[in-house]
């Protein structure tokens, strides 16, 4: 029988005894395949060999770190998210344990007494006179604006912020010189981008934590007759979000004015619900803070109370306001307007509805 010759290259193996050829079947595959890793497509062949095992090595490592990540105690991730919303504000000092959730049932029994008609500063009768209240917001963060605004011609209303320095001294301070007082509650904005400030209230805030955060903007300072909100175009127009915040007012018998930063805002519709007294804004003064645009405000404010029978107007302890407001506040009462605490307008809406 005729030897059979196979062409490995340049070797050429003839078949013969069986040792021979176990032989040569070893050593020829492994000289081949060297030469196939040598050349390109072996090489393409190699790093994709190389990559598969890099990639489930990362994945090893993802998966590691994904689970000591949910392991993280949720404080720490709370503390982390804090700092992150409020970058350049401090930290104010907060109870240590979270007061509980308030009731939200509108049917609560009214309170013995009222607040917002005990510490209302006493008005004259405005005899028929179109009414104009003026409120101040974002009072006690700059001192020198905000000792401006507090020796303004009372009454005008003062909208301080929970978490000024020395709250309590800013608000005696403004009492002493005859103006009323609202906690001007931060809210949640409709801008993301937008910072309200320290224990803001978050619609999407655990109960618990909402509660806690109300109970300290709402114990910082006394003699107040209701709360304004601080931005809140998200919560205002949420009902569900300001459900606790009229449950709260109507337990301490206090009243709320929506500051209206959204025309989406459902602050009354839910206030009503509550039983809470409560008002809107009518007029910003110094959404444009130009001097001639200040004063148009100012004369838009007088033929809403002329229409109407009353107009609020909220400003800002901004020198343009300020500056506006020290001129026109003597001059408009002479004008035959009458210049009020914002509760006469809430009494004044309120005998009108009984009527």
């Amino acid at each position: 029988m005729r030897n059979s010759a196979v062409n490995y290259g340049p070797v050429s193996v003839t078949s013969g005894p069986r040792k021979h050829k176990q032989h040569r079947r070893k050593r020829v595959p492994v000289r081949a395949a060297m030469g196939f890793w040598r050349t390109p497509t072996g090489r393409v062949g190699a790093g994709i060999v190389v990559l598969a095992i890099l990639t489930a090595v990362i994945g090893f490592n993802h998966r590691a770190s994904r689970e000591a990540l949910s392991a993280t105690p949720p404080l720490a991730s709370a503390a982390l998210s804090d700092k992150i919303l409020e970058p350049d504000l401090p930290a104010p000092e907060i109870p240590a344990e979270p007061k509980p959730a308030l009731s939200l049932d509108p049917g609560a029994r009214v309170p013995a007494t009222q607040a917002w008609l005990e510490n209302a500063v006493a008005a004259a009768a405005p005899d028929g006179r179109p009414m104009i209240a003026v409120v101040i917001d974002d009072v006690g963060l700059d001192r020198r604006r905000s000792r401006r605004a507090m020796a303004l011609p009372a009454p005008v209303t003062i909208a301080l912020m929970a978490y000024a320095d020395d709250a309590r001294d800013q608000a005696a301070a403004a009492r002493r010189g005859g103006h009323e007082l609202l906690v001007h509650l931060p809210m949640e904005p409709g801008d993301e981008g937008e910072n309200p400030g320290p224990n803001a209230l978050l619609s999407d805030l655990p109960e618990g934590e909402f509660a806690r955060r109300l109970e300290w903007n709402l114990t910082q300072f006394a003699g107040y007759v209701g709360v304004n909100n601080h931005m809140g175009s998200k919560l205002t127009s949420d009902p569900v979000a300001l459900a606790p915040v009229m449950a709260a007012l109507k337990q301490r018998g206090l009243m709320f004015l929506d500051s209206r930063t959204t025309s989406q805002t459902k602050g009354l519709a839910v206030a009503q619900r509550f039983g809470v007294p409560a008002v809107e804004r009518n007029v910003f003064i110094d959404h444009d803070v130009s001097p001639i645009a200040v004063r148009t405000a100012l004369v838009r404010a007088e033929d809403l109370a002329r229409r109407n029978g009353f107009a609020i107007a909220i400003g800002h302890p901004k020198d343009v306001t300020l500056d506006a407001l020290e001129e026109w506040l003597p001059e408009v009462q002479s004008r035959g307007f009458a210049v009020v605490p914002v509760t006469a307008i809430v009494r004044h809406i309120g005998d009108k509805g009984k009527s």
